[in-house]
């Protein structure tokens, strides 16, 4: 099958009011497929752009895998001179990072004692995530990835002690899945193509802000009363519409890897090539201007829609309980 154009984005507008054009395509294979011919994937993901540059489309955003299977959209860029790529990255890391600001003053943990896992912390947002909320002053770590990159996360470390002002943080790393039971909060960035964190890895009282797509979460862990997920990369997009159900829990929600490629359109900013270290500047600038297009996190949610009232009251029960009884 070919690779297709599906719906129209809407609503779009520049700095100056005026509407933007955009398209949403799709590229025919799932997950496993992709893994298993990444060549493959990477033609249709170039059959897709051919689809876009005869609509006149000079931004493109790469979503889900995409970016994995093309080196951050540079083997792209090699063909298509003409046309910028974004893989949301840098968006990404901010959004994650603001969901897991947000849960740690609702549910009133204290940034300097809450422990926060990242699973698939060696990837680019994973470690990008490690690095903002070390600077943001969360002192204890634990990064969490394959054991054949444990010398990254190692890398990683010390790059975060290099380039953070916090003297009293800890990093901790692992390859072991179950090390996250001590978490209070996991982020889950991993491109795995399976899920990789599973019911009994999680303490009562755990949140989960799951960036992963695919989901790095068990569906068993949904049915648990007493551990909360939240999808960490959906951002709140008024009054745009990409005319395609992305099957979040309302249509002006979307997932930040778009939001990334919706607010370069919207400030006609160009997106920085990929890089090794997170760069503060383009995360900042892109701060600025997600502002100015009215962009932030969603209300919370996951693959069930929005998280009701009663559900968070009860975890911030459950975290209250361990906090007075030193399981936190």
């Amino acid at each position: 099958m070919p690779s297709v154009f599906i719906s129209e984005i809407r609503g779009l507008k520049d700095a100056s009011g005026n509407e933007i054009k955009g398209y949403v395509g799709r590229i025919p294979l799932v997950t496993h497929q992709m893994f298993e011919d990444k060549q493959l994937a990477l033609e249709k993901m170039k059959d897709a752009v051919r689809v876009f540059s005869k609509k006149g489309v000079k931004l493109v955003g790469l979503g889900g895998l995409l970016s994995s299977m093309s080196r951050g959209g540079l083997d792209l860029a090699e063909v298509f001179k003409d046309i910028h790529f974004t893989t949301g990255k840098t968006y990404t890391i901010k959004t994650v990072t603001d969901y897991v600001k947000n849960v740690i003053s609702e549910f009133d943990f204290d940034k300097n004692e809450v422990k926060v896992a990242i699973v698939g912390a060696a990837g680019s947002i994973g470690s990008g995530c490690a690095e903002v909320l070390a600077g943001w002053g969360v002192n204890n770590l634990l990064l969490v990835d394959l054991e054949r990159k444990l010398d990254v996360l190692i890398k990683k470390a010390n790059e975060i002690h290099g380039r953070v002002s916090n003297e009293k943080i800890s990093i901790t790393r692992s390859h072991k899945i179950s090390d996250v039971k001590w978490a209070d909060i996991i982020i889950a960035a991993t491109s795995a193509p399976e899920t990789v964190i599973e019911e009994s890895d999680l303490k009562p009282g755990a949140i989960i802000i799951n960036d992963a797509q695919p989901s790095d979460v068990s569906p068993e862990i949904y049915a648990r009363d007493d551990v909360l997920v939240i999808e960490g990369g959906v951002v709140r997009t008024p009054g745009v519409r990409v005319g395609f159900n992305m099957g979040l829990a309302d249509r002006e929600d979307n997932f930040c890897c778009l939001g990334e490629a919706l607010i370069l359109a919207h400030e006609n900013l160009r997106s920085k090539p990929e890089a090794s270290m997170l760069d503060y500047g383009y995360l900042e600038k892109l701060s600025e201007a997600s502002e100015n297009a009215g962009f932030s996190i969603a209300r919370y949610q996951n693959q069930f829609g929005y998280i009701t009232k009663e559900k968070i009251d009860s975890i911030k029960k459950i975290v209250k309980e361990n906090k007075d009884n030193g399981f936190s």
